[in-house]
């Protein structure tokens, strides 16, 4: 998979996820795992909010269930997603000098 961004961009630029990363076709597992190794790597930079594909009813009727079955041969990677998902943030305060966004 070819990133969106580069090394440098990461270090000196604040991103905001805004969530339905698994609902990402058949590439859900793929985006999430690039997604929160970024978090890992820059955790000061990178917010991942939780949308509704992480919701973890919703996710099977995405096919986010079956992508994790394929790729991993069992349940367990969509259990530690979908449990990982439970712990993102809804919203996010976004404020600079002039004035401040929720």
């Amino acid at each position: 998979m070819k990133s969106l961004f580069n090394l440098k961009s990461l270090k000196e630029t604040n991103y905001l996820f805004l969530g339905n990363y698994a609902h990402r076709g058949w590439n859900g597992v793929s985006t999430i795992s690039l997604l929160l190794a970024y978090k890992v790597r820059y955790q000061d930079r990178i917010t991942l909010l939780r949308g509704m594909a992480e919701d973890r009813d919703i996710s099977c009727t995405y096919e986010f269930y079956d992508e994790c079955l394929r790729e991993y041969g069992g349940p367990n990677v969509f259990k530690a997603l979908t449990d990982l998902f439970e712990y993102l943030p809804l919203a996010a305060v976004v404020e600079n000098a002039v004035r401040r966004l929720f």
